[in-house]
């Protein structure tokens, strides 16, 4: 005979003693799941986390007294392999790229459905990323924001990322907001984004002057915002 498959431990994590009973509850039905623990506070989960090194501590983001990406930082320093589903009573995308920066598996609306929550919890434990749709689409939007190594006509030190250097590369060849946008696929409004941390990042204060100043770059390998405030480059979580 086939041995049992051993059950996934769980640790729910919440200051709301109702929502530590419903996440109990939600889990319960799944023969798969054990709940081998509930704290209300930190210094408990930390204790629960550290003593029974569960599979998957599910946490509330908004602990009284401790901020969610904090707590994460934390387990996941305790306890390296648990896998961290972060549930948050509101969509917050900085807050969750915080606390995936800081250990979490995902990172999901705190109302997710009883049902539903078993299988996320079985797809956490298996090494899957639980995001919704819309978070997923901000974490591509980011990635395509990091600079890419590479041959071309860019600066080697440069605070741009490789889209605001597409953006750019249009406002030398004498685009407007619109045709840029056509070109790369993006809004108009999307394009000024880019445009007005482009100028922040050069010390510009103007598209004229940051073309000026892009032609600059390109010649004498100048870092952006030699010009202007280092205190306003962007840094990975900025928006």
């Amino acid at each position: 005979m086939a041995s049992p498959q051993r059950q996934l431990e769980v640790l729910i994590v919440d200051g709301d003693p109702l929502a530590l009973r419903a996440l109990t509850r939600a889990l319960q039905g799944d023969e798969g799941l054990k709940v081998v623990a509930t704290a209300l506070d930190v210094d408990t989960a930390l204790a629960a986390a550290a003593e029974l090194q569960p599979d998957v501590a599910i946490v509330d983001a908004w602990l009284r007294g401790a901020g969610g990406p904090e707590v994460v930082a934390s387990i996941h320093r305790i306890a390296p392999k648990l896998a961290i589903l972060v549930l948050s009573p509101q969509e917050d995308d900085e807050l969750a790229l915080q606390v995936l920066r800081r250990g979490a598996a995902g990172f999901l609306p705190k109302e997710i459905g009883a049902d539903v929550l078993p299988r996320v919890v079985h797809a956490i434990a298996r090494g899957e990323a639980v995001l919704t749709r819309t978070l997923t689409t901000k974490l591509v939007e980011r990635l395509r924001e990091i600079p890419m190594p590479g041959p071309g006509l860019r600066p080697v030190r440069s605070a741009l990322s490789s889209r605001e250097w597409e953006v750019l590369d249009l406002l030398v060849a004498g685009r407007g907001t619109r045709e840029i946008a056509d070109e790369l696929g993006l809004s108009p409004e999307t394009v000024r984004s880019h445009v007005k941390r482009l100028l922040r990042k050069l010390g510009a204060h103007s598209r004229a002057e940051a073309v000026e100043q892009a032609r600059a770059l390109l010649r004498s390998d100048i870092e952006p915002g030699d010009a202007g405030d280092s205190s306003e480059l962007e840094g990975t979580g900025a928006t």
